[in-house]
């Protein structure tokens, strides 16, 4: 459901578990699956292959400072694992 909405130019918020390592980001920004340690929101707003797979590409509320300028990559096993629930919006038309 993320992916089809990002391809189809919508924007779906993640209601995501949070794993350890998504309090302290590292390059290559890519999160997979681990223990939930909390909930979070987070938009995802593009998809990249890595490493053989698609991945979406999320921006996150707590500022420039977190991974990479805001954003982070999900890959499967954390969308299958630590994806709690899915709201998508459309974007506006411009025109």
């Amino acid at each position: 459901m993320v992916k089809e909405a990002i391809l189809e130019s919508k924007l779906p918020i993640l209601g995501v578990s949070l794993t350890e390592g998504f309090y302290t980001p590292k390059p290559p920004w890519v999160f997979s699956a681990g223990q939930p340690q909390g909930l979070h929101a987070v938009i995802g707003v593009g998809l990249a292959d890595y490493e053989g797979e698609t991945v979406v590409l999320i921006r996150n509320s707590w500022g420039e400072d977190w991974a990479n300028s805001g954003h982070a990559w999900l890959d499967n096993s954390f969308l299958e694992n630590n994806l709690e629930d899915v709201l998508v919006l459309r974007r506006g038309e411009s025109g």
